[in-house]
């Protein structure tokens, strides 16, 4: 339901605003500054080159993102989830930002099952998008 949201109903209230291009641009300045300070291993940096510049881990769309669904920012009723807390991460952006803690935390059902039923509700999904998460 948060996914389908349009966009333009959040423009105006202060929440990030990235269209689908600018998550990338964004996560290449974040790259380069930790770069500036810190010391990141050839093989990590050059992941994160790999998939900043490949298309096919990267949505073609934006949405409204909560920005970390996890257990201790959700309240279950009923075996559904009820109310979302903490919103101080929220934006409109890259989709996988409300997956990614689900992509990595075992077993791996657990995520699939998430993605099906997201997308048997109208969510968009895409054929990289575990791996976007895990990159993320």
């Amino acid at each position: 339901e948060l996914h389908a949201i349009d966009p333009a109903e959040v423009r105006d209230t202060g929440v990030v605003f990235r269209p689908s291009g600018e998550t990338r641009q964004s996560w290449q300045r974040d790259i380069e500054t930790v770069a500036a300070e810190f010391e990141i291993a050839r093989d990590l940096r050059d992941r994160w080159q790999r998939w900043l510049h490949d298309d096919s881990y990267w949505p073609e769309h934006a949405v409204v993102t909560h920005g970390e669904i996890y257990a201790v920012h959700t309240l279950i009723h009923e075996e559904r989830i009820s109310a979302v807390l903490d919103w101080t991460t929220a934006s409109v952006g890259d989709p996988a930002k409300d997956f990614m803690f689900q992509q990595v935390t075992p077993p791996p059902e657990v995520f699939d099952a998430t993605v099906r039923r997201y997308v048997e509700r109208g969510g968009k999904a895409w054929p990289r998008l575990a791996d976007h998460c895990a990159e993320i």
